[in-house]
């Protein structure tokens, strides 16, 4: 095991084959995907299982977050909205420098799992730019029943947004609400198919699961000072929404669902930033 700079790792096996990059810790307090990368870590380790056939690059993300324990490094920084080339190019806070850094290894991979969890109750799920066959088939490794795509037009800056426009495939596993601790089998389970696909390790056939496919169609961006979701609203990710339902108050003005859907990512108040968004719409899919 090589160590490439601040918590970042890779495994080589003699045999030639994928490159697979593993992310956790993004977001510093989102717990299971920093316990994956620890996994892995002793898994491969120096008296630990050896690869196969191929690369295994892990990485935490943030590690400024992650001794922080919080999402970003500060109020409002969010690592995975930073993988965009005009800040990459020119980095000014500690996320954009450290996504400077993964960039470089994100773009020499030939896949990416991004482990993460939500800020309110869910459900596990995969979420990816695209439904494409490639991305389609890696999320079918993870144990959960949907498919989300985030396009890279409206939820702009991610990790697996950047190893596209890098040629690359990527996947990112949200394993359900960043308080639940006990979905680590889950997020093993995932990993160690996508591996035994690729080739990066032996065993048994790869199962798959049946996985639904849910498109967000559009951010709901806090336009005001503030927003506060309606009693019923704001509580879970793939809420019902129909065409006209008051979802919350925008300074006080009702904010009325445009379209009938899902609503995901509700972000809780702590969160809430003018000009960004505090949740989105989605409809069933592709």
């Amino acid at each position: 095991m090589e160590n490439l700079g601040e918590k970042v790792w890779r495994i080589e096996a003699k045999k030639a084959g994928p490159h697979l990059l593993v992310l956790g810790g993004v977001h510093g307090n989102e717990r299971t995907g920093i316990q994956a990368v620890r996994w892995l870590l002793e898994r491969f380790g120096l008296k630990g299982e050896r690869l196969k056939a191929g690369t295994l690059t892990v990485a935490l993300g943030n590690p400024e977050a992650v001794r922080r324990n919080t999402r970003g490094s500060a109020p409002h920084r969010d690592l995975n909205r930073c993988f965009k080339a005009d800040l990459l190019a020119a980095p000014k806070t500690y996320e954009e420098k450290r996504a400077a850094i993964l960039a470089t290894f994100i773009a020499e991979a030939d896949f990416l799992v991004d482990l993460h969890a939500v800020n309110t109750p869910s459900k596990p799920f995969v979420v990816a730019t695209e439904a494409d066959p490639q991305r389609l088939e890696l999320g079918a490794a993870f144990p959960c029943d949907t498919y989300v795509v985030a396009p890279d037009e409206i939820i702009s800056g991610s990790t697996d947004g950047w190893i596209g426009r890098c040629g690359g495939y990527g996947i990112g596993y949200e394993s359900g609400y960043m308080k639940d601790l006990t979905r680590m089998s889950e997020l093993k389970t995932g990993v160690g198919r996508i591996m035994r696909k690729l080739g990066l390790t032996g065993g048994a056939k790869t199962a798959t699961s049946e996985q639904s496919v849910i498109t967000i169609e559009t951010p709901l961006i806090l336009e005001g000072e503030s927003f506060t979701y309606a009693a019923d609203r704001g509580k879970t990710s793939f809420e019902p929404v129909a065409k006209g339902d008051i979802l919350g108050l925008m300074d006080g003005k009702p904010l009325k669902a445009p379209f009938s859907g899902l609503l995901l990512f509700p972000k809780p108040k702590r969160l809430h930033k003018t000009g960004s968004p505090v949740g989105f719409l989605a409809v069933e899919g592709k």
